[in-house]
């Protein structure tokens, strides 16, 4: 599978939403290429969000695993 590199610097379409596990909110939809590479390496639809300074109000810390068991 080809490497995907995503440009972090361009704003993307907001969605509102989004949400991983019991967090929801707004964030930044990274696009078609990154979803398509996503849903094919996991075997399942999926999407590549990012969150977006300020859109994320939460008094609670939220922490993600950057990787999966296999």
């Amino acid at each position: 599978m080809e490497p995907l590199k995503i440009p972090l610097s361009a704003e993307q379409a907001i969605i509102d939403d989004v949400s991983v596990w019991e967090w929801s909110g707004a964030a930044y939809d990274e696009g078609a290429e990154a979803a398509e590479w996503f849903s094919s390496y996991f075997g399942n639809p999926s999407r590549l969000v990012r969150f977006k300074e300020g859109l994320c109000l939460s008094s609670t810390s939220t922490v993600f695993l950057s990787w999966r068991p296999f």
